[in-house]
This record gives structure tokens, sequence and C-alpha cells, in this order.
């Protein structure tokens, strides 16, 4: 694998659910956020890759998953 980023976070974000009752304003919950960037070699272009996901445990295989070196 040649030169390249890799950005990854938790954070807060606003949920797709309704808010449980009794609870003003909306559901929030956790997800994990990767980015990789790539640059391509001949070009002044940059790749980027971006997984969010719930699944917050699963942060391990997500990052391999855009390292390309998820198990087969």
């Amino acid at each position: 694998m040649g030169t390249g980023y890799l950005w990854e976070t938790e954070r807060t974000t606003v949920a797709p659910t309704a808010p449980p009752d009794g609870q003003e304003g909306p559901a929030e919950g956790t997800v994990w956020q990767g980015t990789v960037a790539i640059p391509v070699p001949r070009t002044s272009s940059i790749i980027t890759v971006q997984l969010v996901t719930p699944a917050v445990e699963f942060a391990d295989d997500y990052r391999g998953v855009l390292l390309g070196s998820h198990a087969r």
C-alpha cells in the first residue's frame, strides 16, 4: 500500500428514530466514521472513501475494509 491518510472518529449525532417518551429534542446515537484519502501518483487527484456506521463495536473490521486488509 502506498502513501495515504486515514482519519477516524466516534461522534454523537441525531439518530433516525423518534425520541424516547418525555425527551425533548431528537434522539441521539454514536457513530463511527472513517475516511481514507489516497493521492493518485500521476495526477493531482485524490481518491476519498468514507464509511459511517452506528455499529461502533465493529470499528476494527470497518477500518480493515477501508485499508483493504479485511479477512477473506
